[in-house]
Formats: C-alpha cells, structure tokens, sequence
C-alpha cells in the first residue's frame, strides 16, 4: 500500500477508533520484543584447544530476566539505583528502585539468566561457576540448572558482598539457566552480581582427505590443472 493509502486508512481508522488504539497497534510488536532478555551464548575463541575460557554472566540490563509476585511473567530486567546501594565492578543493579509504575513493590523477586552452550568444542564435565553479589533486600536461593549454590541470606546492601567460590556445575548443550530467587520487604528491590562461568575448549576439527577416496585427490587434481590452463591463456594475450 502506497503512502497515500496508508493515511487514508489511518484516518478512516481514527474516526470510528481513535489515534490511541492505532498507535498502540503498530508498537506493541516492538514493545514484546524489547522485553526479553538477551542472555548469553558461549563460544570458544578460535581453533586451538584451551582451558580456563572466561564468560562474563554478571547482571546487566536486558541481558538478565526478571518477574515478581506482582508480575510473574519474565520480561528482561531494567537497570536501577538507589543512593543507599553499593557497586561491584563488572556489574550493574538490576531491580526497580521507582515502583515502576506499579501502586506497590513486589515482595518475591527472581532474577534469572539463560546461558546457551552450542559450541561443539565446549568439553563437557568442565564448567565451573564463581560469583560475588549483593541484594536489596535479602536472597532466599541460587541454582544452576535447579542445582543449588550457595548463598547468604543475611547478605545485603548494608552488608559485604557475599563471595561464592569456584563450583563445578553441569553445562548442558543448549539451554543452561541461571537464577536468583529473593524477597523484599515492600520497597526498591534490586540484585547486583558478578558471576564468572569458566569452560574447557577442545581443537576445532580439521578437514582432512579420506584414506579411501582417491577420487578426491584426482578432482583436486583436475581443478589445479584446469587453474593453470587458464593462467598460461593470460599469459600468451
């Protein structure tokens, strides 16, 4: 439809709808899309085995999730502050310090990562998880892939960050999902962590010329024979 038709219909629309309805039509796509979490894809960096591989999973605006007794559905978690909350480097608060519109506060927060393992090179049974993190107001579980990790239930923003040791954990191919479930007493509520994931990587595979495919080594042949031909044309015009 040109742009001309486009307006016509938009205006027929507005007089038995209203602008509001038309407007709230064309951006909810865009709106469902924003509010999902990114979360985190593991890769190996190039071709050569290696152990130790670091992947940063800290929270961060949109790449964590977040839903609450109020809205349990998850949508991807915004960035808050509070002039009472300290900082961890290499992560940021996630939460709602403003009531984000809502009459109230929630007062069961999960926030949750989903961390994706397609690699093929990632050895299996090599994973391990540390992390340090604060919280407002207090953290009830941590799990990875429903197995529980540690945690402090007096930890909190008026207390030293709690550090949690480098675990091993079970990295399943696919999906993995990180969460933190917490409770907060009816005011801002937010998380702040630092989690580091770290992984073995085997060599990348290399393609190699079958023992018993001659025709192989013959086809290549051919293809370098017909290159040289081509050149020595060149050459004689």
């Amino acid at each position: 439809m040109h742009s001309r038709g486009i307006l016509r219909a938009l205006a027929a629309f507005r007089g038995r709808h209203g602008w509001v309805v038309v407007l709230a039509a064309v951006a909810s796509p865009a709106a469902w899309a924003q509010s999902q979490p990114t979360g985190v894809t593991l890769a190996c960096p190039g071709m050569a085995p290696g152990t130790g591989v670091q992947a940063d999973l800290s929270t961060q605006p949109n790449r964590w999730g977040i839903s609450t007794n109020q809205a349990p559905a998850e949508i991807a978690a915004t960035g808050a502050s509070d002039e009472y909350w300290g900082s961890i480097a290499g992560a940021a608060w996630i939460g709602d310090s403003t009531h984000n519109g809502a009459p109230s506060f929630p007062t069961a927060i999960t926030y949750s990562l989903k961390v994706t393992a397609n690699d093929p090179r990632i050895v299996p049974g090599s994973a391990k998880i540390s992390y340090t993190y604060t919280v407002d107001d207090s953290v009830t579980s941590v799990a990875w892939n429903g197995n529980a990790l540690g945690f402090n239930p007096s930890t909190r923003f008026t207390t030293l960050p709690y550090d949690y040791p480098s675990t091993a954990v079970p990295l399943n191919p696919g999906a993995n999902t990180l969460v933190f479930g917490s409770t907060n007493g009816g005011n801002p509520y937010g998380l702040i962590a630092r989690v580091t994931l770290t992984f073995d990587c085997s060599a990348g595979a290399v393609a190699s010329v079958p023992a018993n495919g001659p025709w192989t080594l013959a086809a290549l042949a051919a293809v370098l024979a017909a290159a040289g031909a081509g050149m020595a044309k060149r050459k004689r015009r």
